[in-house]
Parts: C-alpha cells; structure tokens; sequence
C-alpha cells in the first residue's frame, strides 16, 4: 500500500506507484465534450504531461514563513526533502521568499520614503507572483508546447508551473535561494543564477512574461538612472522573436 499527499495531507493508497520502466494500465476518462478517451488511444504517439503543482493558500505569520523558508533551504542544501518526507508541491506551497520579512519598522524612519529605500534594499524588490494570478495570465496568452518562454526574474518560477511544456522554459534569478528552489520544482527549465542585466540567452522567445522589481533605481553604463521595472520592458522587447526579425 503507498502513501502521498493531497492537499498537504498524508492519503494511503490501495496498491502501489507505477515503477518506473513498468507500462502504466489502461484507464479512461470522459472529456469536457463528454467523448471518451483511453490511455490505450495515445499507443504509436508522442506524448508531453504536463503535471502541474497544486496550490493551497495559506495564512502565515512572518515567523512561520522565515522557518519555513530556511526549513526548506537547508533541506535542498543538504538534498535531504525525500528523506524528511517534503515533497516538491510542499515546496511549492511553503517557501515565500523574503518579501515582507524585513523585520522594519515605519516608526524608526523619518518618513515612508527612507522606510521604503530601506525595505528595496533588503528585499531587492521580491514578491513572488501568486499562483492563481500566474495561471490566469499563462492561460489568456494559449501558449504552445512549442513556443519559448521566458521570465527575467523568475523567482521560484511560479509561471513555469502553468507553462504547456517545461523544457521550453527559461528563467534568470538574481537570489540564489529562490533560484535553487526554482531549479529544484523546474528541473527541465532553462535557469540561470544572476542579474537579469547580465543575462544573454543565446535564443530568443516567443512570450517574455513574469513580475519585475519595482521602483528600484539602476545606473545604466551610460550614467543615466532607470527604474527595474522599465528596464524590464526593454530587455523584455529585445529578447522577443518579433523585435529581433524586424
């Protein structure tokens, strides 16, 4: 009898996990149009799952978010998540990242724009996308499994988890904590540690997507000052297929 997980509970299972090599049993589902298909219907073909993360928002204090994230960091550091029993989707739905943990207060500042500058530089603009925000705006673009898509900041890679094809996925994280849990969920992905000014893809792509950093003031090469999320838009243009051909 096996055991997984749903919704972040333990469920037993009759029988066991297809081993890995075994030819999986034939099964059959009624599609939205209400036509049945078979597993047997896909013999003689390619086929791409696309086995996306569940999400399950939780409320959580700034206290448990901080042990949760270095819970998970030290078990991807130590490569110990199978043995303590936490899945990739309990990674998912666990780690945050450091927005919001700057452990500041407004009242020590002498006005919102100094507890503001203090706050980017601590958090160097990190806010994770949520999942449900992600999904919504992968599904309004009807990406192929073959079109080429890129976050410049990806973060965790939230957008990749709704993307049709994961090898088609390309990412650049400047935190390493966020892109090793990025790289860890999103093992086929093209993912790169670094700044995204840096960042030179050797292709470009089809759709640039992704939540930038915020009203953080970059000194460009040429001495004139650019906010994060503007440079975002222009990097984003350069990179796209369209923008090159013309």
């Amino acid at each position: 009898m096996a055991t997984t997980n749903f919704k972040g509970q333990p469920v037993k299972l009759i029988g066991e996990f297809i081993q890995v090599g075994k030819v999986a049993p034939d099964f059959e589902l009624v599609k939205t149009d209400l036509s049945s298909f078979s597993l047997k219907d896909l013999n003689g073909k390619n086929v791409i799952l696309n086995m996306k993360y569940e999400y399950y928002p939780k409320r959580r204090t700034e206290q448990e978010r901080r042990e949760l994230n270095e819970q998970i960091l030290r078990l991807l550091q130590s490569e110990a998540c199978e043995q303590a029993g936490v899945t990739d989707e309990d990674i998912f739905n666990r780690y945050t990242g450091d927005g919001g943990l700057h452990g500041l207060r407004r009242s020590d500042y002498e006005n919102y724009n100094a507890f503001s500058a203090a706050k980017k530089e601590l958090e160097n603009g990190q806010f994770f996308t949520p999942p449900p925000l992600c999904e919504m705006i992968v599904s309004a673009l009807r990406l192929s499994d073959t079109d080429l898509a890129a976050d410049l900041t990806c973060g965790m890679g939230n957008f990749f988890n709704f993307l049709p094809n994961e090898n088609t996925a390309y990412g650049c994280e400047v935190d390493p904590n966020a892109c090793a849990v990025a790289r860890k969920l999103y093992p086929q992905a093209h993912i790169v540690q670094g700044d995204m000014r840096d960042y030179e893809p050797q292709t470009h792509f089809d759709f640039v997507l992704g939540n930038p950093p915020f009203h953080l003031r970059w000194i460009m090469p040429d001495a004139t000052v650019m906010t994060s999320h503007q440079y975002y838009c222009l990097k984003a243009a350069k990179l796209l297929k369209q923008a090159w051909t013309k």
